[in-house]
């Protein structure tokens, strides 16, 4: 435990000391727990996802414990900015409330760009009702989703591309004239389920 424990936060040791002594070591449960790590080169704070179980020996005590770690940084940043966003402006509503997201998701993820649009099912468009790129506040402008990773949110998914989204999307040009380089794609559903527009 202690060469584990040596890359895990500082501020998050004890608890997975807490952990991995109490469910895995003594309870023998298997290790599934999200934690932060310093990583050992450069020192950046990431956040990983622990997946692992207990090997043992022939008088059945533990020996090893095999399993796998995944980054999820990008995922646990998200969750935060998003539940920053539902304590700090529960208080706005209408435009300004997607008018302050857009500026906290971009500071919050240092981002390029972040829209609000409204989906316009019969002119297979979105209506940017909110945005933000490169700090600043953009105009509304309609977009038309004709071979656009944006037509894939507007039947209810969430879809995300992590890199090179320029070449799997060659008829978007509003990829290239902003240069973006991944893109994630939320959904927003109305009450009765159906896709009232899209965060972007």
């Amino acid at each position: 435990i202690a060469g584990w424990l040596h890359i895990v936060h500082p501020d998050d040791q004890a608890m997975m000391r807490e952990y991995f002594t109490t469910n895995v070591l003594s309870n023998y449960e298997p290790f599934n727990k999200e934690y932060r790590i310093k990583r050992i080169n450069d020192q950046q704070e990431r956040w990983v996802h622990g997946l692992g179980k207990l090997e043992f020996n022939d008088d059945e005590k533990p020996v090893k414990m095999i399993g796998t770690i995944q980054d999820i940084t990008e995922r646990k940043q998200a969750e935060i900015a998003l539940q920053s966003i539902a304590t700090q402006f529960s208080t706005i509503s209408g435009l300004e409330f997607f008018e302050k997201v857009c500026h906290h998701l971009t500071k919050t993820l240092q981002i390029g760009y972040a829209f609000v649009g409204e989906y316009l099912p019969r002119e297979n468009k979105v209506r940017v009702k909110a945005g933000v790129g490169k700090g600043k506040p953009i105009k509304t402008f309609d977009y038309d989703l004709d071979g656009t990773p944006c037509e894939n949110v507007v039947v209810g998914a969430v879809r995300c591309y992590t890199s090179d989204v320029q070449s799997l999307f060659p008829k978007d040009y509003l990829l290239v004239e902003m240069g973006i380089e991944s893109y994630i794609g939320i959904p927003l559903h109305s009450r009765a389920g159906g896709i009232l527009g899209i965060m972007v």
